[in-house]
């Protein structure tokens, strides 16, 4: 049972960041994303791999960088996250984006 655990967070984790990259991609463009990493790491030393473990550090810098537009970022993070994972935004989308996240998390079957 743990190694399903583990499986399961492994699947999360990788769902996650791919969630983060579409998202900034799609938003900021390749060379926009690849500075936003950068600025992230530079200001709280999260690298972007970190970033499902560190999802508090990651949170405060968006919103050192963007201010009031940062949940817009978060947003697209989590609907992202929730397609690729089958799950519906629609019940996450008015939660603080630490909270929605591991409401998500938590909904993730440990099968799969």
């Amino acid at each position: 049972m743990k190694t399903e655990a583990v499986c399961s967070g492994i699947r999360f984790e990788g769902a996650l960041l791919e969630a983060v990259d579409e998202s900034l991609l799609m938003l900021l463009g390749e060379s926009g994303a690849a500075a936003l990493y950068f600025h992230i790491e530079r200001i709280s030393s999260l690298k972007r791999s970190e970033i499902p473990r560190r999802l508090k550090e990651f949170s405060l810098a968006t919103a050192t960088i963007f201010g009031a537009g940062a949940p817009v970022v978060e947003q697209s993070i989590l609907r992202i996250l929730c397609e690729k994972l089958g799950m519906d935004y629609e019940g996450t989308k008015d939660m603080e984006f630490q909270t929605a996240i591991e409401t998500v998390r938590q909904r993730l079957p440990m099968h799969t």
